[in-house]
């Protein structure tokens, strides 16, 4: 593998300082080991104590844990003594997650002649037109990547000069196929004699709209349907979801998994899925349930249309409208073989275009570029 000067690509950096376990830290986590696989120089730079570097630890990927916030680029101290690590492990290439990442590390990237910096962004928020982001995306990072069309649309919505467009790349998130087949979801018996399972899956937290869900279960079990919701996930709104689920009687049919490391397992008990989201990027359960042959129905908002094509692999609703979410959940209760075909092709969809090894392909030649 090859920079443009014919130098070959020997050390990588990967630099998330999220605390949280989410979709970046898994892509994170998952191209790093592959690179590593493939023989190179991986190091992941990650908050202590954190999921990510705890993952990284137990798979032998080296890793250094850095305490980082929005301001640290503020202390030159901390720059300073990035930038020497990244000399002393000749970093040739870092991938950065986070916007106070691009800001602490980017810089120290710069200083310590690191060829390709790369940002990674998940979030379709638009970019701030502000004074740093000008300097940061002109002069410090050397690309851009983007896992969805929409997030691309965003980085320039605020200022179409904010960078050249040939500077972003849309990489999407890579799927591996699952071994469970797709009719392995949906072959239950018909309503009536066993509960269909519901699942859900994310952060417990604002943006993943998870009261949503317990507002479904409610409508479901007043109109009578006989199913179970699993929703899969910790967070800050752990508490206040179990509190309103007893409120509204739903203890027998919502249950709360908690944080799940082996999700293939959590996808194999469950009949379809649904996401409520208010916002997503190229959404990796999306992109999971598709590969364990699960429909999809989810609103329809920023990066979702992308991945879920309605009636063919799932159906998009109308944002918040929870009357139109608890029909399209009704009509797959009651319909097997609508979940298997729609399940099957979700998991066409999803070996087609999200492969993790042609999207693996097309980072590193990014990356070697």
């Amino acid at each position: 593998m090859l920079l443009g000067n014919n130098a070959p690509v020997t050390s990588i950096g990967f630099f998330n300082s999220n605390k949280a376990w989410g979709g970046g830290e898994k892509w994170h986590f998952s191209t790093a080991h592959m690179m590593k696989e493939r023989n190179m120089e991986v190091t992941v730079f990650a908050q202590p104590d954190c999921e990510l570097i705890r993952r990284t630890r137990n798979a032998g990927i080296s890793s250094v844990a850095c305490r980082v916030s929005n301001i640290s680029f503020l202390n030159p101290v901390k720059v300073i003594r990035l930038t020497r690590i990244f000399r002393k492990l000749h970093l040739q290439a870092l991938i950065l997650n986070l916007p106070s990442d691009v800001k602490i590390a980017g810089i120290a990237a710069r200083l310590a002649g690191i060829k390709k910096i790369i940002y990674r962004r998940g979030s379709p928020v638009p970019v701030k037109n502000s004074l740093m982001n000008r300097f940061l995306f002109r002069y410090v990072l050397t690309d851009i990547i983007a896992n969805s069309n929409l997030i691309k649309k965003n980085i320039l919505l605020n200022n179409p000069l904010l960078v050249r467009n040939s500077k972003i790349r849309i990489i999407h998130n890579g799927i591996t196929g699952s071994p469970v087949s797709a009719s392995g979801h949906s072959s239950r018996p018909a309503p009536g004699s066993e509960a269909v399972v519901i699942g859900a899956a994310g952060r417990l937290s604002p943006e993943k709209g998870m009261e949503w869900l317990i507002r479904l279960a409610h409508c479901l079990k007043k109109n009578g349907n006989h199913f179970v919701l699993q929703i899969a996930g910790d967070g800050p709104l752990k508490e206040r979801l179990m509190k309103k689920s007893q409120e509204l009687g739903l203890t027998d049919c919502v249950v709360f998994k908690g944080f799940i490391t082996e999700m293939d397992l959590f996808y194999s008990t469950i009949d379809l899925f649904v996401l409520t989201s208010a916002w997503e990027g190229c959404s990796n359960v999306i992109l999971e349930a598709m590969a364990n042959g699960l429909p999809v129905i989810a609103f329809n908002n920023s990066s979702i249309p992308e991945m879920i094509k309605d009636n063919i692999n799932g159906f998009l609703v109308k944002n918040e409208d929870i009357n139109e979410l608890t029909g399209k959940v009704e009509l797959l209760l009651g319909d097997p073989l609508l979940r298997i075909k729609l399940g099957h092709s979700g998991k066409k969809l999803a070996i087609e275009k999200y492969d993790i090894n042609r999207c693996f392909d097309q980072l590193m030649d990014l990356v070697t570029d």
